[in-house]
């Protein structure tokens, strides 16, 4: 990765900064009110490291209860401690690891937080103990390409641990605040060079852009905002950007931007072909390109024949391919140079956005049965009751319990009783209609939101249901032996028996519940007499 990937004029981002930081002042808050994007706008905009961890530790502490906190940053050969959370002062003295090599690899190979058992092996036995003496649960490393900033040292209640993950975007955000002063600090050193003035210019306008896209959490949206702060930055008359899918077997992506008609995806063999010609750090002249015969040849007339003049390797990753082609009255190389700072800045924030991608999925996702959780239920259930409000019409819940599925477990073990649950998952998923929203809510019970349901639509439904699941046969795993599993099924309608949304599942709960007093494979709707 370039080491100057990241440089950035001091006067717009101090100015912006001030004006923040003087806001905030008066305003009288603190960094530690702020949600997960809040703070990384808020780190876009921090003059220094020392406020970024300033941002950084007020979130730990708010968002996460997070009641020690330590950053070793890296001096010379030596982590010691920049700031500290919750922990004697005393402590600086205890906790200094000298730097080895070996650490840059341990390190550099993904903004997210491992437990701390990861640093194991890394301090001197003496150190090692002072650390689990402060019973840190996690640590995060602060690096950039293969600069080292430091270390984040945190304890995380028990009950958090399963949302660490969404701190990877915490960690390089911050780890673009430090290599911004990296980057000055070597502009800094270079000032006599005539040639410093012009490569940090260079380099020094995307970088804003780039710190920015830190924020998405989307990979699709990533790349093409990367491309088109590229095009911006540079300015370029015409251009054009092919790479490869994240699914492979999938049709190759294009960007193009400045070509008056619509631009025809190139086939994988033209792709191939002119990837194997081009290379990443000399702008290739296209004109040759289109002499002659074949695949490639043929992808160099239509870049010809759409003004594009030169181009160049642009790959997102290892496993994303691309090529960036372009036309203007810019030198080639210095273009060339210019898009190395964004192609560098590449797989970092592609990383970074596809972690939190499988996080906010995971965190929406009951990992058993597919179907949505019960904290994602919880967010649904309240806006479909907004919307009904709203636009006046009836929006209907029903919940669903599996008889006697306990005893199911006693008897035949858990696994059979999970792939019993899976199996009713896959029945409600194939018995809802587009609009309705399927959520585990617990243990064994489902609920169904069903907007623009009334009384008899509900209880149409459970009616369904109910005679299905009845005559289903479940497949026991890794045997050949069938069950049956009956269900209840309670159900309250908004606004008539129901008026928000904490009632509307106190009304399904009763009804779930009058439906097993009745003797369970039934329904009932709450109010019903």
């Amino acid at each position: 990765m370039d080491t100057v990937l990241l440089t950035l004029g001091g006067v717009a981002l101090g100015a912006a900064a001030a004006w923040w930081l003087a806001t905030a002042r008066r305003k009288k808050t603190s960094h530690h009110s702020l949600s997960t994007d809040a703070a990384l706008a808020a780190l876009v905009r921090v003059p220094s490291p020392a406020h970024g961890l300033e941002v950084v530790f007020g979130f730990l502490r708010d968002q996460y209860q997070c009641d020690r906190i330590l950053f070793l940053g890296k001096h010379r050969r030596f982590l010691q401690v920049d700031a500290l959370h919750g922990l004697p002062e005393s402590i600086r003295q205890d906790i200094r690891i000298q730097y080895q090599p070996s650490m840059v690899r341990a390190c550099v190979q993904s903004f997210e937080p491992r437990t701390i058992d990861h640093l194991r092996g890394m301090a001197p036995e003496q150190v090692w103990r002072s650390i689990q003496n402060c019973r840190f649960s996690h640590c995060m490393p602060v690096f950039w390409g293969e600069h080292v900033y430091g270390l984040l040292l945190i304890h995380i209640p028990e009950s958090r641990h399963g949302e660490v993950k969404q701190l990877s975007a915490i960690a390089q955000a911050l780890a673009a605040v430090y290599h911004l002063q990296w980057s000055r600090q070597s502009a800094a050193r270079t000032a006599g060079d005539p040639s410093a003035t012009t490569h940090e210019n260079d380099v020094a306008r995307p970088a804003r852009q780039i710190l920015k896209l830190v924020r998405h959490r989307n990979p699709e949206t990533v790349v093409r905002k990367l491309i088109s702060a590229a095009q911006s930055d540079i300015g370029l008359e015409r251009f054009v950007c092919v790479y490869e899918p994240r699914e492979k077997g999938d049709e190759l992506q294009l960007v193009a931007g400045g070509i008056d008609r619509a631009v025809k995806i190139p086939g994988q063999d033209q792709f191939e072909g002119l990837v194997d010609m081009l290379s990443s750090d000399k702008p290739t002249s296209v004109s040759p390109l289109s002499s002659g015969s074949g695949a490639v040849s043929d992808l160099g007339k239509a870049f010809v024949d759409e003004g594009i003049s030169h181009a160049v390797l642009f790959h997102l990753s290892p496993e994303r391919r691309g090529i960036f082609a372009w036309s203007d009255k810019k030198p080639a190389e210095l273009v060339t140079r210019r898009l190395s700072v964004f192609r560098g800045a590449a797989e970092d924030l592609l990383e970074n956005a596809e972690s939190f991608e499988k996080i906010e999925e995971l965190s929406q996702t009951d990992s058993l049965t597919g179907l949505y959780n019960h904290r994602y239920f919880q967010l649904r259930l309240a806006e479909e009751v907004n919307r009904a409000r709203r636009y006046k019409r009836s929006l209907g819940l029903v919940m669903i319990d599996l008889d006697l599925l306990k005893s199911i477990n006693d008897v035949h073990g858990h696994q059979v009783g999970d792939a019993i649950l899976q199996q009713v998952g896959a029945v409600l998923k194939s018995s809802v209609r587009e609009i309705d929203v399927i959520a585990r809510y617990g243990g064994d019970e489902f609920c169904v939101i069903m907007p623009e349901a009334d009384q008899g639509t509900c209880e149409l439904f459970m009616a369904r249901l109910r005679s299905e699941l009845a005559a289903k046969r479940f497949q026991s795993p890794n045997t050949e032996q069938t069950l049956t599993c009956t269900i209840s099924l309670g159900a309250a309608v908004f606004p008539e028996l129901a008026n928000d949304a904490q009632k509307l599942v106190f009304g399904a709960d009763m009804a779930l519940l009058k439906a097993k007093e009745q003797g369970r494979n039934t329904f009932v709707v709450f109010g019903q007499k």
